[in-house]
């Protein structure tokens, strides 16, 4: 054991059958085990399945280390399900949290104080600010109480790193922002380091948050999109082939390969997966058949037919404009209506009337869905006069601030510093 043989220990240990002799040994071996020889006695534990001192001792190592991965903490919940050891010992892998009477949250945003051209550029941003000051004043009047610090970023790394230096920094409890993905993986090292809870309002990459407890994504990731896309389908279309188009960037790739999986190992579907950029559109064609088939050639026609009626549904998995506009060519030349699922920017492709998406039965998925109604109208209003100016797209930004602040702190209202509820071994906000 001196020289960090874990493996031959192991083996010894299980040789030992004098009860006296053996408690010796494993306080011994115990001993010499360190924070860091967790993975070598977890794969010491697949390796000798059955072993419940193996599991206790893989889980009280666990249990030393005060800074814990994901993987870490699945691990210590598996084997408290599979071994049936005390699962109280779990509350000390649980993100502590703290309640308070009031809340210090930090807002992170490029607003470009010092620069007009910037800041004219920029102005969606200060929109999200306004939105979430009206979330702040609304919550005051239910009675919980949030300070929020706003920090202007600009899209520099060092003027994050100079923001995170500052004193006020030691009090905040949340964590809003950066923006875009370099100020962003700064922040998040942050948050990891000291365990502050830190949201990326605008990023869907898993790898911004990836080893870090507490950082989280606003919006869905590609892999969680193609999860819901799935929860929507199963139930909804018929059995037959799928086509998932996609182009070569990576996020396409995450959300077509996981909607595969998920189609032929839950359903068994036959899926046919392409890879469509612009031209290539006529690959699509070819798969399906698409296009008139020879009149006189019965079996062309035939042919035809069945691969038509095959067909389950079709999900657009890109944003390319020009593949969601010739596939949709395509489907009404040849009087092809099956459920496609694209992505919501698909609607601003101006060479599609509304009423084409109606005919061909698009359902699209929509992360920044917002309902029309009384409460948005008299949010524009209040935008509005408070800013004085015309707002950008709807102030969906004014909205996204508005939410974040609205839903984040009724979280730590509710469950206080660490904003998370845990089950299993999900994190989850609870909105």
């Amino acid at each position: 054991m001196k020289e960090k043989n874990l493996v031959d220990g192991i083996e010894i240990l299980n040789r030992i059958e004098n009860k006296k002799v053996l408690i010796e040994a494993q306080t011994m071996f115990e001993y010499y085990v360190t924070t860091e020889s967790w993975i070598q006695l977890d794969s010491l534990q697949e390796a000798n399945p059955g072993n419940q001192y193996l599991a206790e001792l893989t889980l009280k190592t666990l249990l030393k280390n005060n800074t814990r991965t994901d993987a870490e903490r699945m691990l210590a919940m598996y084997l408290v399900q599979d071994y049936g050891l005390d699962a109280s010992l779990l509350d000390e892998i649980k993100v502590q949290s703290e309640k308070k009477e009031e809340y210090n949250v930090a807002l992170m945003v490029p607003l470009f104080l010092n620069n007009e051209t910037g800041a004219r550029k920029y102005y969606r941003f200060y929109e999200l600010v306004e939105g979430a000051k009206i979330a702040v004043e609304k919550l005051r009047k239910e009675g919980i109480n949030i300070n929020l610090f706003i920090f202007d970023t600009e899209k520099s790394v060092a003027k994050v790193t100079e923001i995170l230096k500052k004193e006020e920094f030691g009090s905040m409890d949340l964590m809003i922002g950066p923006v875009y993905p370099k100020p962003s993986a700064v922040a998040m090292e942050f948050s990891k380091e000291k365990n502050i809870a830190c949201i990326s309002p605008r990023l869907s990459k898993n790898e911004l948050i990836e080893g870090n407890n507490a950082g989280f994504l606003w919006l869905p990731s590609e892999f969680n999109i193609a999860h819901n896309i799935y929860e929507y389908s199963k139930d909804s279309v018929k059995a037959g082939k799928v086509v998932i188009l996609y182009s070569d960037s990576p996020e396409d790739s995450i959300l077509a390969n996981t909607y595969e999986l998920l189609i032929k190992e839950k359903d068994s579907m036959n899926v046919v997966k392409l890879m469509v950029k612009g031209d290539n559109i006529k690959k699509v064609g070819k798969e399906l058949y698409f296009g008139k088939p020879d009149e006189e050639d019965e079996k062309i026609i035939e042919r035809y037919k069945l691969r038509k009626a095959e067909l389950s549904h079709i999900v657009l998995a890109t944003k390319e404009s020009i593949v969601a506009a010739d596939l949709i060519g395509v489907l009404e030349l040849n009087d092809i209506n099956v459920p496609v699922f694209a992505p919501a920017k698909t609607l601003k492709i101006n060479l599609i009337s509304p009423d084409q998406f109606n005919r061909r039965n698009f359902i699209f998925y929509a992360p920044d869905f917002k309902t029309d109604g009384k409460s948005q109208s008299d949010f524009n209003r209040t935008m509005t006069t408070r800013l004085n100016l015309s707002p950008s797209r709807k102030y969906i930004h004014g909205y996204l601030g508005h939410d974040l602040l609205c839903v984040l702190g009724q979280e730590l209202y509710n469950n206080g510093t660490s904003v998370i509820k845990e089950e299993g071994d999900s994190k989850m906000y609870s909105c």
